[in-house]
């Protein structure tokens, strides 16, 4: 349908609904300015899955007044699992006894919400200039630099200096629940990328270990498909190119390129299919322990460490506890079960070795199963796909966790 016919469609429903628009509840009145707000966005072809947060978060009712002052302290670490009520404002105070960059995460729980025939809870996250206390009444001046008041940002990274506080707000456009994360912020620029690639694949092989938990620094993510460009400590070379940085994501994987995770995912594409995919919008250069829709809530994190073992650098990423979905669909974040997994990455200096380890599971799972892939990837296809359980570069292969998961102790190894 062309751009004309679309408007003259939204003109004559224009006209007839005007007709009885006096005849109509306040909620049927809203219903009708939505969907003239959002067929109109589907004339000018504007992303709906965006549009519904920026629509909502300039949606907000007058908010009760709200400060600062008083308010529940966080610092580096905190998580909380909480909820709002529609149009009200909850203020933290966040303190800091060191330097460094900081980021505020906010996962909001999908819910039947106000804002349409979405399912959605927008919330905002909003992170003041430091020392400065804040209110409901405070100047729009007083939101750190980089953030826009007008739009609805689920993250927001500062700086912090020592011994100093700033006050955080999250606005909530529907009642609902939400996920609330303060951790040490990741890199905001890459270091430089060297070499060619190299689609040799490289030697595959498995033993049983021992799974040690690490204590490292936990990382900004929370909910799902989140992730972020994390320092590895040493350059590490995989399949040709040498890397100083990577992205940790909360799926269960790691890649070292950013395509496929800047852009929306397609629904209809599992999580696990994305080791086997050859396309532009899938990642690549992927290193994938367990690859597949997962969750990090406040009973679990992912953490990275850089340490020694047996006198080499090693850069360790471990998923601890961390959620697996089941029989539900993508816009329920509760589904049945609570089967927890946990899971490690270790790449080794020198050797450019990869490591996959695995620790125990937790809970049970109800409903049908979200299955995972393990492996390792370069272009993808048939030109750089590994299975991690079997060293084959062929077929496809997935994974139920609760019959499937590795059982603890179990390492896979990728040697150049």
């Amino acid at each position: 349908m062309n751009t004309i016919k679309k408007i003259f469609i939204l003109f004559l429903f224009s006209i007839s609904i005007q007709s009885c628009f006096s005849l109509l509840n306040s909620d049927q009145k809203d219903n009708y300015k939505k969907f003239i707000q959002w067929y109109w966005m589907y004339i000018v072809g504007k992303d709906m899955y965006n549009y519904r947060y920026e629509y909502c978060a300039k949606s907000f009712f007058t908010t009760d007044y709200a400060s600062c002052e008083g308010a529940d302290t966080i610092t580096r670490g905190s998580c909380i699992d909480s909820s709002l009520e529609k149009s009200t404002r909850k203020y933290y105070k966040f303190t800091s006894s060191i330097e460094g960059n900081v980021t505020f995460s906010l996962h909001n729980l999908p819910f039947p919400s106000c804002c349409g025939w979405v399912y959605a809870t927008p919330k905002c996250v909003f992170a003041y200039k430091e020392n400065l206390r804040v209110d409901t009444d405070s100047s729009a001046s007083y939101i750190e630099e980089g953030q826009n008041e007008k739009s609805c940002e689920t993250s927001a990274t500062v700086s912090t200096s020592e011994n100093s506080f700033r006050c955080v707000s999250i606005l909530s456009a529907c009642t609902g629940d939400y996920l609330f994360r303060v951790a040490d912020g990741g890199r905001s620029e890459r270091d430089t990328i060297s070499g060619s690639y190299d689609s040799t694949l490289p030697t595959w092989s498995s033993e049983n270990g021992i799974y040690t938990e690490i204590e490292g620094k936990v990382l900004p993510l929370i909910g799902d498909e989140q992730y972020t460009l994390i320092s590895i400590g040493f350059p590490f070379t995989f399949f040709g190119r040498t890397y100083n940085d990577l992205y940790i994501t909360a799926s269960g994987f790691v890649s070292f390129e950013d395509q496929g995770l800047t852009s929306k995912r397609n629904s209809k594409i599992k999580f696990s299919d994305y080791l086997f995919l050859d396309d532009s919008s899938s990642p690549v250069q992927m290193i994938a322990p367990w690859l597949s829709r997962l969750k990090v809530d406040c009973s679990s994190d992912v953490q990275y460490i850089t340490t020694t073992e047996n006198n080499k650098n090693v850069f360790i990423v471990q998923w601890k506890n961390v959620y697996a979905y089941y029989g539900g669909s993508y816009i329920s974040d509760h589904n049945t079960g609570d089967l927890r997994l946990n899971f490690q990455i270790k790449l080794v200096e020198g050797t450019n070795e990869i490591q996959f380890i695995y620790g125990n599971t937790s809970g049970t799972k109800t409903g049908s199963s979200t299955l995972a892939s393990i492996g390792i990837k370069h272009f993808g296809g048939s030109r750089g796909y590994m299975d991690g359980t079997t060293g084959s570069s062929s077929g496809k292969h997935y994974y139920d966790p609760t019959t499937e998961f590795p059982t603890s102790g179990t390492i896979y190894k990728f040697t150049p």
